[in-house]
């Protein structure tokens, strides 16, 4: 994977610029682009829940483009998600006012649902268990600056016992 694309211009006379992230989501196996993708920017104070959103879904291409306003936030977190593939993500701090990054083709590998039902030793559906599974790390996008080192996934029972985890889990051990 080659590193993002950065450039970054003047302010505009009449203020700033904004921030655009962009890239394309292709099929890790072939390189297919990937439509219909989840892209999804998330920008707010370092170390706080996230103040502010944006969303897009990837055309017939695989391309998507996020575009916020300069200034919003001291960290900005992307999180690229797939039917029936595994999540990427990637942070970056404090982007400046007229940065435009192109993350090229960022690579969506095949993953693995699961989903089951809590029991009791004597077999009855149990309601409301939260499960979290920690595993692989999440494998972040090139040129970015994303700090998690394990991979995590969570999901509640429901009143029948049954559960899914919402994403595609990647291959590899999970606790």
């Amino acid at each position: 994977a080659r590193a993002p694309v950065v450039a970054s211009a003047e302010p505009a006379a009449t203020g700033l610029l904004p921030v655009v992230i962009e890239g394309r989501c292709v099929a890790d196996e072939d390189g297919a682009p990937l439509e219909g993708a989840a892209a999804t920017l998330r920008a707010g104070a370092r170390g706080a829940k996230p103040s502010q959103t944006w969303s897009a879904v990837t055309r017939a291409d695989g391309r998507f483009a996020l575009t916020l306003p300069p200034r919003a936030g001291d960290e900005v977190v992307l999180d690229l998600r797939g039917e029936g593939r595994v999540r990427r993500a990637a942070s970056w701090s404090e982007p400046g006012a007229g940065t435009r990054m192109d993350l090229g083709d960022v690579r969506l590998a095949r993953g693995h649902r699961l989903a089951g039902v809590v029991v009791d030793v004597a077999g009855r559906p149990v309601p409301g268990v939260d499960l979290r599974l920690q595993g692989p790390a999440v494998v972040p996008i090139a040129g970015s600056a994303w700090r998690s080192d394990r991979g995590r996934a969570d999901a509640t029972s429901g009143n029948d016992g049954r559960f899914a985890f919402p994403d595609a889990i990647q291959a590899g051990a999970w606790n």
